[in-house]
């Protein structure tokens, strides 16, 4: 679907990708690339810019009022007390799409425990500002719908299910919409296609943020000893916790763009989760079409259901899993249908953010 090139969206967002932080919020700017394809003109509002910058035709500016203002349409991903309302409340006469992607209406007393070297006195802190977040967000909104047309883009069905536990809103007032986020589009365009010397099995995650559940992998580790595992991921869990002999930590990020040859040298991605919105990154293993073992929580059972190379297993059998040969070899392929195609995804988005608006 094609747009008039003359439709001009503000993209909202607290972080950007740029040349010092190339993944800072990169879900955004794989959007914001799509919608020029469509023949929309984007420009992206981050709040952390500091000098205005161009990155794959796509603008990036501080989002003053004035610019603002210039603006019927705005897409605000994440939105935040603290940024995208202060500014929101300030324009009248604009059509404003809510992106909800976790965080910014979860409590942190929904996440998991923190592993115990990452507790602190900030986690009061924290849990503090979810309360009056939570708390004010109702309020906002409703001011906010006085002078605007207000719709909500949710990653998730199940993000959806906690929005309206938490957040006192009744959404049959506003136009929604359950949009997941699009893997990127390398993963769409090549399929996996393992090498004749392949290692076993590779985990990529942040280590040391408990929802990604690292001691999981460990335990799935020591339950086989003669399974070799690979894990690539940033932090300190590997000063505190002391690996099996068969488990090698690689303590580095992975690009992107290089995620397919090194996911081509492995049989199998270990990818458990303790609390996720959706799981980008689990979501483009399966779409790339390599077998994945992750855990059998409500958002991956959402996520995955037309996925035949998902295993889904209990987060309690982590340690009782035996890796025998037929995890290594996915069914018959089950072709995911466009499911986190970003092209799809993101003509759906415009669709939707586009429709329907008022002629102010």
């Amino acid at each position: 679907m094609r747009y008039d090139g003359r439709d001009r969206i503000l993209i909202l967002t607290e972080d950007y990708p740029s040349r010092e932080k190339p993944y800072a919020m990169a879900y955004v700017h794989s959007r914001s690339v799509s919608y020029l394809g469509a023949g929309v003109t984007p420009v992206v509002g981050s709040f952390r810019c500091k000098e205005s910058y161009d990155i794959d035709g796509v603008k990036v500016v501080y989002p003053s009022r004035r610019i603002a203002s210039q603006f019927d349409i705005i897409f605000c991903h994440a939105p935040n007390l603290k940024n995208h309302f202060r500014l929101l409340r300030s324009l009248c006469r604009k059509t404003i799409v809510l992106f909800i992607h976790g965080h910014e209406v979860l409590h942190n007393s929904d996440y998991p425990t923190p592993y115990e070297w990452r507790k602190s006195w900030k986690d009061l802190l924290a849990s503090t500002y979810d309360h009056v977040k939570l708390v004010t967000f109702p309020y906002i909104i409703k001011l906010l719908a006085k002078n605007n047309t207000i719709k909500f883009v949710f990653v998730s069905s199940w993000m959806k299910e906690q929005f309206e536990r938490r957040i006192n809103i009744d959404l049959h007032d506003f136009e929604c919409a359950i949009i997941a986020n699009s893997v990127h589009p390398i993963f769409r365009k090549r399929t996996y296609a393992r090498s004749e010397k392949s290692e076993d099995v590779i985990t990529i995650r942040p280590l040391d943020q408990s929802k990604y559940a690292i001691d999981l992998v460990l335990e799935c580790a020591r339950a086989n000893p003669k399974i070799n595992f690979d894990v690539y991921g940033k932090g300190v869990f590997f000063n505190h916790n002391a690996s099996p002999k068969n488990l090698r930590w690689f303590d580095r990020f992975v690009p992107q763009s290089s995620l397919p040859e090194l996911l081509n040298q492995y049989k199998l991605a270990l990818m458990p989760t303790r609390y996720d919105a959706q799981g980008v990154s689990v979501c483009e293993m399966a779409t790339f079409g390599m077998p994945v073992v992750t855990s059998n929580i409500p958002i991956c059972r959402e996520m995955f259901s037309s996925f035949n190379n998902v295993t889904l297993v209990d987060n309690r059998h982590f340690g009782l899993i035996d890796i025998s040969p037929h995890f290594f070899y996915p069914g018959p392929e089950i072709k995911d249908n466009g499911l986190f195609d970003g092209e799809n995804l993101s003509s759906k988005e415009l669709r939707f953010g586009l429709s329907g608006r008022p002629t102010f």
